[in-house]
Order: C-alpha cells, then sequence, then structure tokens
C-alpha cells in the first residue's frame, strides 16, 4: 500500500483536490447564473418534449439531461437539490479534466513533476473552475478535445500501422467528433487529429 502511493500520490492528490473544488458548495447559488438560464431550461426541455432552438450542437445539453435523469431529477420546481443535479456533469468531468491534463502529458514524454505542475495550473484555473460548478457546456468540449490529443498520442506511440495504431487514431477522432458536438468550435481537435494523421503518412 506504502508503494502504490509512493508511486501515484501526484495523480491522488489531484483527484481529491479536483473533487473536493468542484463539488464543494456545488448547489450554491441555488439560482441560475449566467448562461444557466439557457442551458438548464434546455436540459429541462428534454424532460417535456418541448423543442427548442440553439446555435450549438446537442450534445452537451444531452449529457446533462442523462446526468439528471440518472440522479432522479425530473423536471421539478427549482430547489437546491435540483441545482446540486444539474450541474452534477460540469463537476464531474470537470475534475476528470484535470486527471486528463496530467495523463495526457505524461504521454507527451515530461516527467511527474511537469504533469503534476501543468495539471495543478488547470486545477487552479478560476475559468476553468467556474465552468465546472454551473449548468455550462464548455468543460464537455475541453475534456473530449483533449480526451482526443490523449488518444492521438497512443496512436503515435503504437506501431505503425498495426490495427492498435488506427483504433487509436479511430478512438481520437470519435472524441474529436464528440467535442465538434458540443460546440461547432470543438471541430478544431477534429482538425488537429486529420492533420497529425497526414503528418504520420
Amino acid at each position: 500500500m506504502g508503494k502504490f502511493l509512493k508511486n501515484n500520490w501526484p495523480p491522488l492528490v489531484l483527484a481529491a483536490l479536483s473533487f473536493l473544488t468542484r463539488f464543494l458548495f456545488l448547489a450554491h447559488p441555488p439560482e441560475q447564473v449566467f448562461d444557466e438560464v439557457y442551458f438548464q431550461g434546455f436540459a429541462k426541455n428534454y424532460f417535456s418534449g418541448q423543442y427548442y432552438f440553439d446555435i450549438h450542437p446537442p450534445l452537451g445539453k444531452l449529457v446533462i439531461y442523462f446526468f439528471a435523469y440518472l440522479l432522479g431529477f425530473r423536471n421539478q420546481a427549482a430547489s437546491t437539490a435540483d441545482f446540486f443535479v444539474l450541474r452534477f456533469p460540469a463537476a464531474f468531468f470537470g475534475a476528470l479534466f484535470v486527471l486528463l491534463v496530467y495523463y495526457l502529458i505524461l504521454k507527451m514524454g515530461l516527467s511527474k513533476k511537469a504533469a503534476f505542475l501543468g495539471a495543478a495550473l488547470v486545477l487552479l484555473d478560476n475559468a476553468i473552475l467556474v465552468q465546472s460548478k454551473l449548468t455550462l457546456i464548455d468543460i464537455f468540449l475541453l475534456f473530449f478535445g483533449f480526451f482526443s490529443l490523449y488518444l492521438l498520442f497512443w496512436f503515435k506511440s503504437a506501431p505503425q500501422g498495426s490495427k492498435k495504431a488506427y483504433l487509436f487514431l479511430a478512438l481520437s477522432a470519435t472524441s474529436a467528433a464528440l467535442s465538434s458536438s458540443v460546440k461547432w468550435t470543438g471541430l478544431s481537435f477534429l482538425a488537429i487529429v486529420g492533420l497529425f494523421f497526414l503528418m504520420m503518412l
């Protein structure tokens, strides 16, 4: 147990701090903040089956709806518990995003210290923290986009031309496509995957 903690303390510390900072006081304030008025409303429309128009693709709102459904939200009147449920997906993905950055930096060939520092900067970044504590969708875009980059480095390290390599490439493109299914700006990650593949030819 001691050896495990010694070898894995950086991601364990990051995980503890990321989940703590994202979920602490998640239901407060118990009122809509900034663009929550849109995204909470869009998610609730899936429960009622009501049509709505949004300039963004639907995946981000569907993620919120999916987690809200699993956690028992049924489009009730607004309460503290409801705000926790509706903000849960962003907090969950925001906490995982910190760990993803740590493992991405490691996969890029940098040291554990560099990975810890990079992930710690993401952990303490105020903009990402806010995106992770409200019913907003940008954190989903970032998570899927950076996960596509992580898989891209797995593709690079796999034997060239092998089935394993092309599996990682396909998964990377899929994750980038998920990012663009949250917001159109996620298409930039899909472009990175495409350019990376062309450079490897």
